[in-house]
């Protein structure tokens, strides 16, 4: 038998505390952080499954484009990448970014270092002739994922080549 359960239940005072410890209602913390999470995973799904049957394109039964515009794969990997970030979203900008909301950063931040990785991943896997068959699905979908996990490294590191190319 649980004793504390029946101290609980014939205890008044106790029973009335904690109650109303339970039915208090407390903010949640980082709501938006949450909410974000839950966005890029929406979109993410949205990118895999939706997409294709609002355009018509199949991703695996096309053959790659000769030239640099082939959108549908550079929405895979930005699809990939949203994926990753979704994962992580909640701890993401937690450390580099406070006092600031986490939408905020979501949209600015994090949104265009998500299209860079897309477009990175893209860019060189689409440009090299063996990876641009098949092989750019199999190739892409882990690099953008985990470029994407690791963002605040990533973006980093893309800033610091940037920088570099710069001078």
């Amino acid at each position: 038998m649980n004793f504390g359960l029946i101290y609980l239940l014939t205890n008044k005072g106790l029973r009335d505390n904690v109650l109303k410890m339970l039915l208090v209602k407390r903010p949640v913390k980082d709501k938006g952080r949450f909410f974000g999470a839950i966005l890029y995973c929406v979109l993410s799904i949205f990118i895999f499954f939706l997409l294709p049957k609002i355009i018509n394109y199949n991703y695996f039964y096309n053959e790659a484009a000769p030239n640099f515009n082939n959108y549908p794969r550079f929405l895979w990997c930005l699809a990939c990448s949203f994926l990753g970030f979704s994962l992580i979203a909640f701890e993401a900008s937690k450390g580099d970014h406070p006092g600031k909301r986490a939408m905020h950063s979501y949209y600015t931040i994090y949104l265009f270092a998500l299209i860079a990785i897309s477009s990175l991943v893209f860019g060189i896997l689409h440009i090299n002739k063996q990876t641009s068959s098949y092989l750019f699905y199999f190739i892409s979908t882990p690099v953008a994922f985990y470029m994407a996990y690791q963002i605040d490294t990533t973006r980093s590191k893309i800033l610091e080549l940037l920088a570099k190319i710069k001078t």
